[in-house]
């Protein structure tokens, strides 16, 4: 897998994936708290998200199934997910 997205990569193996354990919302919760208090952390994943949401040639569908995170029908799900993901995460 390409290193474009490096804390993209981090976030989804670290806080989203099946291995990791947690739901959703508590793995929502850990990556904004961890965040709060790493500027560069927080910068990075937000740049990350929103390029590779931008990115035609992203696929998400193969990320989230290659992470471990989720099994989407078709990439338009795929990205659907992770914007709704990416929305969790950016709130306040």
């Amino acid at each position: 897998m390409s290193n474009k997205y490096e804390y993209l990569s981090h976030v989804l193996t670290n806080y989203f994936s099946v291995s990791v354990g947690d739901s959703e919302a508590a793995a929502v919760s850990a990556l904004r708290e961890d965040m709060g208090g790493n500027q560069a952390l927080a910068a990075g994943v937000r740049q990350d998200f929103a390029a590779a949401l931008a990115d035609p040639n992203f696929s998400w569908q193969s990320i989230l199934e290659t992470l471990d995170v989720a099994t989407a029908l078709d990439e338009a799900g795929a990205r659907e997910y992770a914007s709704s993901l990416f929305n969790k995460i950016s709130s306040r």
